[in-house]
Protein backbone atom coordinates (compact mmCIF):
# COMPACT_ATOMS: atom_id res chain seq x y z
CA UNK A 1 0.00 0.00 0.00
CA UNK A 2 1.46 3.57 -0.46
CA UNK A 3 1.96 5.97 2.09
CA UNK A 4 -0.85 7.44 3.85
CA UNK A 5 -0.56 11.00 2.94
CA UNK A 6 -0.41 13.68 5.95
CA UNK A 7 -4.02 16.11 5.91
CA UNK A 8 -4.51 19.31 7.11
CA UNK A 9 -7.71 19.37 9.68
CA UNK A 10 -7.99 23.15 8.15
CA UNK A 11 -7.90 22.55 4.78
CA UNK A 12 -9.09 19.14 3.85
CA UNK A 13 -6.76 19.18 1.50
CA UNK A 14 -3.70 16.22 0.03
CA UNK A 15 -1.21 17.67 -1.82
CA UNK A 16 0.08 14.66 -3.84
CA UNK A 17 2.50 14.86 -6.57
CA UNK A 18 1.65 15.07 -10.57
CA UNK A 19 3.01 12.60 -12.73
CA UNK A 20 6.11 13.74 -14.70
CA UNK A 21 7.34 15.81 -12.27
CA UNK A 22 4.04 18.21 -12.81
CA UNK A 23 3.53 20.46 -9.65
CA UNK A 24 1.53 18.66 -6.66
CA UNK A 25 -2.13 19.32 -6.81
CA UNK A 26 -4.49 18.48 -3.66
CA UNK A 27 -6.68 15.72 -3.67
CA UNK A 28 -10.12 15.50 -2.20
CA UNK A 29 -11.60 13.22 0.17
CA UNK A 30 -13.58 11.66 -2.96
CA UNK A 31 -10.46 10.59 -4.02
CA UNK A 32 -8.65 9.04 -0.99
CA UNK A 33 -11.85 6.87 -0.48
CA UNK A 34 -11.62 6.08 -4.70
CA UNK A 35 -8.27 5.73 -4.43
CA UNK A 36 -8.77 3.35 -0.95
CA UNK A 37 -11.00 1.55 -2.79
CA UNK A 38 -8.85 1.24 -5.67
CA UNK A 39 -6.27 0.05 -3.75
CA UNK A 40 -8.47 -2.47 -1.75
CA UNK A 41 -9.78 -4.25 -5.13
CA UNK A 42 -6.30 -4.41 -6.17
CA UNK A 43 -5.32 -6.21 -3.18
CA UNK A 44 -8.26 -8.75 -3.37
CA UNK A 45 -7.52 -8.91 -7.17
CA UNK A 46 -4.05 -9.82 -5.70
CA UNK A 47 -5.25 -12.05 -3.25
CA UNK A 48 -8.07 -13.85 -5.75
CA UNK A 49 -4.64 -14.06 -8.29
CA UNK A 50 -2.60 -15.57 -5.35
CA UNK A 51 -5.73 -18.09 -4.38
CA UNK A 52 -6.73 -19.01 -7.67
CA UNK A 53 -3.03 -19.85 -8.58
CA UNK A 54 -2.79 -22.34 -5.16
CA UNK A 55 -6.03 -23.52 -6.25
CA UNK A 56 -4.78 -24.39 -9.76
CA UNK A 57 -1.45 -25.96 -8.15
CA UNK A 58 -3.83 -28.15 -5.36
CA UNK A 59 -5.88 -28.77 -8.81
CA UNK A 60 -2.76 -30.13 -10.77
CA UNK A 61 -1.61 -31.63 -7.48
CA UNK A 62 -4.76 -33.41 -7.34
CA UNK A 63 -4.80 -34.29 -10.85
CA UNK A 64 -1.45 -36.34 -10.04
CA UNK A 65 -2.63 -37.74 -6.98
CA UNK A 66 -5.64 -39.11 -8.62
CA UNK A 67 -2.93 -40.25 -11.71
CA UNK A 68 -0.79 -41.68 -9.13
CA UNK A 69 -3.64 -43.72 -7.17
CA UNK A 70 -4.98 -44.58 -10.50
CA UNK A 71 -1.58 -46.21 -11.95
CA UNK A 72 -1.36 -47.56 -8.12
CA UNK A 73 -4.83 -49.11 -9.08
CA UNK A 74 -3.84 -50.55 -12.14
CA UNK A 75 -0.91 -51.80 -10.64
CA UNK A 76 -3.06 -53.49 -7.90
CA UNK A 77 -5.38 -55.12 -10.04
CA UNK A 78 -2.31 -56.62 -12.22
CA UNK A 79 -0.87 -58.15 -8.96
CA UNK A 80 -4.38 -59.00 -8.10
CA UNK A 81 -4.61 -61.19 -11.37
CA UNK A 82 -1.50 -61.78 -10.83
CA UNK A 83 -2.29 -63.07 -7.44
CA UNK A 84 -5.07 -65.18 -8.83
CA UNK A 85 -3.10 -66.66 -11.27
CA UNK A 86 -0.47 -68.49 -9.29
CA UNK A 87 -3.13 -69.33 -6.84
CA UNK A 88 -5.33 -71.18 -9.82
CA UNK A 89 -1.69 -72.56 -10.61
CA UNK A 90 -1.58 -73.48 -7.22
CA UNK A 91 -4.37 -75.18 -6.55
CA UNK A 92 -4.07 -76.94 -10.29
CA UNK A 93 -0.63 -78.36 -8.57
CA UNK A 94 -1.74 -78.89 -5.69
CA UNK A 95 -5.02 -80.96 -7.65
CA UNK A 96 -2.18 -82.69 -9.18
CA UNK A 97 0.29 -83.83 -6.52
CA UNK A 98 -3.63 -85.12 -4.82
CA UNK A 99 -4.09 -86.78 -8.10
CA UNK A 100 -0.40 -88.46 -7.93
CA UNK A 101 -0.77 -89.00 -4.55
CA UNK A 102 -4.07 -90.76 -5.03
CA UNK A 103 -2.31 -93.13 -7.93
CA UNK A 104 0.66 -93.68 -5.35
CA UNK A 105 -1.42 -94.91 -2.63
CA UNK A 106 -3.99 -97.20 -5.19
CA UNK A 107 -0.22 -98.67 -6.64
CA UNK A 108 0.80 -99.19 -3.00
CA UNK A 109 -2.25 -101.27 -2.20
CA UNK A 110 -1.91 -102.96 -5.41
CA UNK A 111 1.78 -104.03 -4.09
CA UNK A 112 0.59 -105.15 -0.75
CA UNK A 113 -1.84 -107.45 -2.42
CA UNK A 114 0.77 -108.47 -5.37
CA UNK A 115 2.79 -109.04 -2.21
CA UNK A 116 0.16 -110.90 -0.28
CA UNK A 117 -1.01 -113.03 -3.31
CA UNK A 118 3.03 -114.19 -3.72
CA UNK A 119 3.00 -114.35 0.19
CA UNK A 120 -0.25 -117.19 -0.24
CA UNK A 121 1.08 -118.69 -3.48
CA UNK A 122 4.61 -119.26 -2.13
CA UNK A 123 3.00 -120.48 1.04
CA UNK A 124 1.08 -122.88 -1.24
CA UNK A 125 4.11 -123.78 -2.96
CA UNK A 126 5.65 -124.93 -0.12
CA UNK A 127 3.00 -126.77 1.10
CA UNK A 128 2.69 -128.46 -2.01
CA UNK A 129 6.71 -129.26 -2.01
CA UNK A 130 6.40 -130.55 1.54
CA UNK A 131 3.32 -132.34 0.10
CA UNK A 132 4.97 -133.94 -2.82
CA UNK A 133 8.07 -134.30 -0.78
CA UNK A 134 6.18 -136.76 1.44
CA UNK A 135 4.14 -138.60 -1.36
CA UNK A 136 7.78 -138.66 -2.74
CA UNK A 137 9.22 -140.29 0.40
CA UNK A 138 6.51 -142.28 1.25
CA UNK A 139 6.85 -143.49 -2.36
CA UNK A 140 10.62 -143.90 -1.93
CA UNK A 141 10.24 -145.93 1.48
CA UNK A 142 6.92 -148.17 -0.14
CA UNK A 143 9.36 -149.01 -2.93
CA UNK A 144 12.12 -149.84 -0.21
CA UNK A 145 9.59 -151.35 1.55
CA UNK A 146 8.24 -153.74 -1.25
CA UNK A 147 11.91 -154.42 -2.32
CA UNK A 148 12.09 -155.49 1.17
CA UNK A 149 9.53 -157.84 1.28
CA UNK A 150 10.24 -159.27 -1.92
CA UNK A 151 13.56 -159.90 -0.74
CA UNK A 152 12.62 -161.17 2.40
CA UNK A 153 9.88 -163.13 0.33
CA UNK A 154 12.77 -164.56 -1.75
CA UNK A 155 14.29 -165.89 1.35
CA UNK A 156 11.71 -167.02 3.34
CA UNK A 157 10.86 -169.22 -0.10
CA UNK A 158 14.37 -170.49 -0.28
CA UNK A 159 13.68 -171.16 3.41
CA UNK A 160 10.60 -173.04 2.55
CA UNK A 161 12.35 -175.67 0.59
CA UNK A 162 14.52 -176.44 2.82
CA UNK A 163 11.85 -176.49 5.42
CA UNK A 164 9.76 -178.78 3.54
CA UNK A 165 12.53 -180.69 3.02
CA UNK A 166 13.81 -180.98 6.62
CA UNK A 167 10.91 -180.18 9.04
CA UNK A 168 7.67 -181.39 7.77
CA UNK A 169 7.36 -185.03 8.82
CA UNK A 170 4.19 -186.48 7.89
CA UNK A 171 2.18 -188.31 9.79
CA UNK A 172 1.94 -192.59 9.25
CA UNK A 173 -1.37 -192.22 7.79
CA UNK A 174 0.00 -190.02 4.89
CA UNK A 175 3.09 -191.70 4.25
CA UNK A 176 2.62 -192.04 0.62
CA UNK A 177 4.41 -191.26 -2.42
CA UNK A 178 1.27 -189.81 -4.31
CA UNK A 179 -0.42 -186.84 -2.02
CA UNK A 180 -3.91 -187.55 -2.25
CA UNK A 181 -6.54 -184.34 -3.53
CA UNK A 182 -8.14 -184.61 -0.26
CA UNK A 183 -7.12 -185.38 3.36
CA UNK A 184 -8.72 -186.87 6.13
CA UNK A 185 -8.20 -184.34 8.82
CA UNK A 186 -9.56 -187.21 11.24
CA UNK A 187 -6.78 -189.05 10.73
CA UNK A 188 -4.24 -186.91 12.61
CA UNK A 189 -6.37 -186.64 15.89
CA UNK A 190 -4.50 -187.03 18.92
CA UNK A 191 -5.46 -189.48 21.65
CA UNK A 192 -9.16 -188.72 23.31
CA UNK A 193 -7.86 -188.13 26.88
CA UNK A 194 -5.48 -185.18 25.71
CA UNK A 195 -8.23 -182.83 24.19
CA UNK A 196 -10.85 -183.15 26.41
CA UNK A 197 -12.03 -180.27 27.80
CA UNK A 198 -13.36 -176.74 25.89
CA UNK A 199 -9.45 -176.10 25.08
CA UNK A 200 -9.63 -178.96 22.95
CA UNK A 201 -9.44 -179.36 19.04
CA UNK A 202 -12.69 -180.54 17.07
CA UNK A 203 -11.56 -182.33 13.54
CA UNK A 204 -13.39 -183.36 11.01
CA UNK A 205 -13.04 -184.23 7.43
CA UNK A 206 -12.59 -180.89 6.30
CA UNK A 207 -12.37 -178.57 9.29
CA UNK A 208 -10.05 -178.14 12.09
CA UNK A 209 -11.28 -176.15 15.32
CA UNK A 210 -10.17 -174.86 18.51
CA UNK A 211 -9.42 -172.19 21.00
CA UNK A 212 -5.66 -171.13 20.03
CA UNK A 213 -3.25 -167.81 22.39
CA UNK A 214 -2.43 -165.06 19.39
CA UNK A 215 0.62 -162.85 20.41
CA UNK A 216 -1.00 -159.40 19.11
CA UNK A 217 0.77 -157.58 16.33
CA UNK A 218 0.41 -153.95 17.58
CA UNK A 219 0.58 -154.37 21.59
CA UNK A 220 2.40 -157.61 22.24
CA UNK A 221 -0.27 -159.43 24.19
CA UNK A 222 -1.28 -163.00 24.31
CA UNK A 223 -4.77 -163.45 23.65
CA UNK A 224 -7.45 -166.07 23.40
CA UNK A 225 -8.66 -166.50 19.95
CA UNK A 226 -10.59 -169.34 17.91
CA UNK A 227 -9.16 -170.49 14.79
CA UNK A 228 -10.72 -172.34 12.04
CA UNK A 229 -8.55 -174.07 9.52
CA UNK A 230 -10.51 -175.38 6.66
CA UNK A 231 -9.75 -177.29 3.22
CA UNK A 232 -12.75 -175.89 1.48
CA UNK A 233 -12.21 -171.81 1.61
CA UNK A 234 -8.37 -172.96 1.81
CA UNK A 235 -7.55 -170.67 4.90
CA UNK A 236 -6.83 -170.28 8.26
CA UNK A 237 -9.49 -167.78 10.60
CA UNK A 238 -9.42 -166.71 13.75
CA UNK A 239 -12.63 -165.02 16.04
CA UNK A 240 -13.21 -163.36 19.00
CA UNK A 241 -15.09 -165.80 20.15
CA UNK A 242 -16.29 -169.97 18.91
CA UNK A 243 -19.85 -168.48 17.76
CA UNK A 244 -17.59 -167.32 14.75
CA UNK A 245 -19.43 -164.02 14.43
CA UNK A 246 -16.85 -161.46 14.83
CA UNK A 247 -13.48 -161.95 12.34
CA UNK A 248 -10.50 -160.70 13.59
CA UNK A 249 -8.00 -161.77 11.07
CA UNK A 250 -6.88 -165.12 9.02
CA UNK A 251 -4.07 -166.21 6.42
CA UNK A 252 -4.73 -168.00 3.01
CA UNK A 253 -2.63 -171.29 3.32
CA UNK A 254 -1.08 -170.79 -0.17
CA UNK A 255 0.78 -168.12 2.18
CA UNK A 256 2.01 -169.95 4.48
CA UNK A 257 5.93 -170.38 4.41
CA UNK A 258 5.82 -173.14 6.94
CA UNK A 259 5.44 -173.84 10.48
CA UNK A 260 8.14 -174.06 13.11
CA UNK A 261 7.55 -175.40 16.75
CA UNK A 262 9.41 -173.54 19.29
CA UNK A 263 11.18 -175.63 21.69
CA UNK A 264 11.87 -174.59 25.35
CA UNK A 265 14.04 -176.24 28.38
CA UNK A 266 11.18 -177.65 29.91
CA UNK A 267 10.06 -179.73 26.51
CA UNK A 268 6.41 -178.07 27.20
CA UNK A 269 5.69 -177.59 23.87
CA UNK A 270 3.07 -176.04 23.20
CA UNK A 271 4.27 -172.50 21.15
CA UNK A 272 4.45 -172.82 17.85
CA UNK A 273 4.50 -169.93 14.95
CA UNK A 274 2.94 -169.73 11.14
CA UNK A 275 5.94 -168.14 9.17
CA UNK A 276 4.12 -166.43 6.10
CA UNK A 277 6.08 -163.53 3.46
CA UNK A 278 4.45 -160.62 5.43
CA UNK A 279 4.01 -161.82 9.02
CA UNK A 280 4.59 -164.42 11.25
CA UNK A 281 1.66 -166.18 14.03
CA UNK A 282 2.76 -166.38 17.35
CA UNK A 283 0.55 -169.17 18.68
CA UNK A 284 0.27 -171.53 21.76
CA UNK A 285 -1.66 -173.91 22.99
CA UNK A 286 -3.03 -175.14 26.44
CA UNK A 287 -1.60 -178.24 26.20
CA UNK A 288 1.52 -180.17 23.90
CA UNK A 289 -1.11 -182.31 22.74
CA UNK A 290 -3.22 -179.55 20.90
CA UNK A 291 -0.12 -178.31 19.64
CA UNK A 292 0.90 -181.79 18.06
CA UNK A 293 -2.44 -181.60 15.87
CA UNK A 294 -2.65 -177.85 14.81
CA UNK A 295 0.98 -178.15 14.11
CA UNK A 296 0.60 -181.56 12.09
CA UNK A 297 -2.42 -180.51 10.39
CA UNK A 298 -0.90 -177.04 9.37
CA UNK A 299 2.31 -178.62 7.68
CA UNK A 300 -0.22 -181.18 5.90
CA UNK A 301 -1.68 -178.25 4.08
CA UNK A 302 1.45 -176.44 3.24
CA UNK A 303 2.69 -179.53 1.72
CA UNK A 304 0.05 -179.72 -0.61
Amino acid sequence: PAPTPTTSSSSHLLAVPSPGGSPERSVGANDLTALKDQLARKVQSDEAQQMLLRSQAMYRRAELLQLRAHAERTQLQSLQEELQLKMQAQAELEQRLTDQQAEADEERRRLERLHMLLLENSAKLKEEMDSSREVIEKAQHDVAASEQRAHERKVLLSRMAALRSHVINPLPCMQHTDVPAEIDLACLTAPAESLDGPDGVSLDRTVCRGFLIKLGRVHKTWLKRWFVLSLVTKKLTYFTSDDERTRKGGVDLADIISVVQQYTPDENLTTFHVMTPFRTFHLRTPNSAAARVWIDVLRAMVAL
